[in-house]
C-alpha cells in the first residue's frame, strides 16, 4: 500500500474525485435504482419472504455492503 493510502475504500474516493454531479446525475440515478432492487426488493427482501426469515446474518463484516446499498441498517 502507498504511503498516505487510505486502506480501505481508496478505489471509491478516487472513482468520486472523477465524479462530475451534473453530467453524472442520470448514471448515478440508474446505478442507485439498480442496487435498490438488486440488493432490496429482489435480494435481501426477496430472501426473507421467501424462506420466512426475520434476519440474515453474515459472517464478518462480508455482507454490510449488500445491506447498505438499499438503506438497511446495520
Amino acid at each position: 500500500m502507498a504511503a498516505g493510502a487510505i486502506k480501505y475504500g481508496q478505489s471509491q474516493l478516487d472513482i468520486s474525485d472523477e465524479m462530475n454531479v451534473d453530467t453524472d446525475r442520470e448514471r448515478y440515478e440508474a446505478d442507485r435504482a439498480k442496487d435498490l432492487k438488486l440488493a432490496g426488493t429482489q435480494g435481501i427482501d426477496a430472501a426473507l419472504k421467501e424462506k420466512k426469515l426475520d434476519a440474515l446474518l453474515f459472517p464478518a463484516a462480508t455482507g454490510y455492503a449488500i445491506a447498505a446499498k438499499p438503506g438497511y441498517p446495520p
